[in-house]
This record gives C-alpha cells, structure tokens and sequence, in this order.
C-alpha cells in the first residue's frame, strides 16, 4: 500500500467516523450531523491549509473533480483569501534568523562589518595583554614562554598528553586572572570588546523578533488565526510563508553598525 492509500484509508475512516456521529435535539431525539457541510469544510480547511484552492488542485487543475473541488471552496468561503485564511488549521511555518536576514538586508556587509569590528576589540585585547605581560614580567604567575611552546607542541601531537596539557592551561587561566588584577587596562579593553559583541548580538536578536512580529501582524491582516512558527532551518516552506517574510523585510528599520 502506498503512502497516498495509507492516508486516504485514515481520511475514508475519519470521515466515515464523523458521518456516523448523532446530536441529541431538545425533544431527546438523535440525528446525524450535516455530512454535506462537515465535508465542505474539511475540503475548505485543507485548501487554507495548503495556500489556496490552487495550491489544492494543482495536480490535475483542468479535471471535472477539479472543477467540483474549486466549487466547493468557493461556494464554503467564498473568493475572498481573508475567509478562506480563517480555515487554516496548522501552524504557518516561517524561517527567520536575525543574523542571517541582516546579512542579507544589508547586501551582505553586516557579517564583514561585525567581524571588522571584532577583530579591532581583539586587537586592542591582545596590546593590553602583551603591555600587562611585559609590566609583570617575572612574576610568579606569569606563565614562561616555555611552557607555552610546550602547550603548542602539544596541541600538535595525534594524541597529545591529556594532564600536561591541562595543567598548562590551567596556568595560563592563572596568569589571565592575576593580570586582570593588576591591568585596569586590559580589564577595560576585554569588558569593551564583550560590550561590542553583545551589542551585536542583541541587535540581530532584536531585528529578528521584530520580522517575526511584523510575519504575525501581515498574517493576522490576512485573516489567520493559526501560530506562527519559526523555523531556522527552513526546508520545505509554503509561498505563504514566503510572502510573509518578503512583506515584514520591507516594513522592519534595518539597524547599522559604524564601520
């Protein structure tokens, strides 16, 4: 049996289930549900679910069960795509990643830019590193450079010795602190370059919720009712989806970092 017979034998059970379900009137008699409108509304349901009533017959649109599908639609929702929006059952999956989409916003300078940016505070990292070493030289907690040309060597081993190179680093993290202690330079630059790459950080954050609420408000504009669910990967995603993402880019500020 093929996936196909396997979903219509579950759609064939589940409808046959609803047809057979009653309602007791206020007389106490029962009665079965109006099949003809329960089946309407699923075939509407699954056309909103799918995009459209084209979307819903694209495999065979010229067919005569094409053209009594399209009536069906059209005859439970009408031709207003804000109706037929209201019939969506599942979830509108979309795919926005702040980083991403202001690469890309940004005719791909925003990567370059932060990146830039990065390396001048790593820069300025590193001189207030080597002032600090040089200014302690000696001293007890400074690692010597032997044992940092050991640390290096060992990193170049197939299987390099787990303890030595543990204890180095260890050493090194000691050194690190001790100069912090005694550098208000070097404090002031690795608190700068952490204050630049937040900054960073929470303004792709921030423009990526703000596509996010600008994809829900277009698709409550629509007419949809259903969650709005984001996924990074984004594989598989509807034209809707599509449409909602090209709409809330035009509408989001697209922040800017100085060069």
């Amino acid at each position: 049996m093929s996936a196909l017979d396997q979903d219509m034998t579950l759609a064939i059970a589940a409808l046959t289930d609803a047809a057979n379900r009653t309602y007791e009137a206020p007389d106490g008699s029962l009665h079965r549900y109006d099949f003809g409108e329960v089946l309407c509304n699923v075939v509407t349901a699954v056309a909103a679910n799918l995009g459209g009533v084209d979307a819903l017959l694209a495999g065979r649109p010229g067919s005569w069960e094409a053209d009594h599908v399209r009536n069906i639609v059209l005859s439970t929702a009408g031709d207003d795509a804000g109706a037929l929006a209201r019939y969506r059952t599942v979830p509108i999956r979309v795919s926005i990643n702040g980083e991403m989409d202001l690469d890309e916003a940004t005719g791909g300078t925003w990567f370059t830019t932060r990146q830039a940016r990065e390396d001048r505070a790593m820069e300025a990292i590193d001189d207030a590193y080597g002032a600090a070493l040089e200014a302690n030289a000696g001293h007890q907690q400074i690692v010597s450079q032997q044992a940092r040309d050991s640390l290096r060597d060992l990193l170049r081993q197939a299987e390099p010795d787990a303890d030595a190179q543990r204890a180095i680093r260890e050493a090194i993290q000691a050194e690190h602190q001790y100069l912090l202690s005694v550098s208000p330079e070097l404090v002031a630059a690795e608190e700068a370059g952490e204050a630049i790459s937040d900054a960073h950080d929470n303004l792709e954050k921030a423009y990526g919720a703000a596509l996010l609420d600008a994809v829900s408000a277009e698709a409550h504009r629509r007419g949809y009712t259903v969650p709005i669910i984001n996924d990074p990967a984004g594989i598989g995603l509807a034209d809707l989806a599509y449409e909602l993402m090209e709409v809330a880019r035009t509408t989001v500020p697209v922040p800017t970092l100085p060069a």
